[in-house]
């Protein structure tokens, strides 16, 4: 899985609004994601996505290149905790075991 952050929101009717989950998964359609997750909380969309890639080794390899692209991009998840680069764009990473500790929306899930 990989996890995907900074995605843009504006408010709208009294609530956070922002791409649908199909909308990300056609902007990351070269990592072939088998599904997106948007994560909401009662004021709407969080601004992060879930995204699942195969359980096999294609799968793998698709969830290697997501990461590798936001790392390269300077956008990979050093950049998110460190927040220096202006936080702009969409961050992105694989998550692992401390992901799910996180006390957020991304703990959450």
């Amino acid at each position: 899985m990989g996890v995907l952050v900074n995605v843009p929101t504006k408010w709208e009717d009294g609530r956070q609004v922002g791409a649908s989950a199909n909308r990300l998964k056609e902007q990351l359609s070269r990592f072939c994601p088998l599904k997106v997750t948007a994560l909401w909380n009662s004021r709407g969309h969080t601004g992060t996505a879930i995204i699942e890639f195969g359980n096999d080794w294609s799968g793998f390899g698709n969830a290697r290149a997501f990461e590798s692209y936001f790392m390269t991009e300077g956008h990979g998840k050093r950049d998110w905790k460190k927040k220096e680069n202006g936080y702009s764009g969409l961050l992105g990473w694989v998550a692992m075991d401390e992901d799910t500790s996180i006390r957020d929306q991304l703990g959450a899930t």
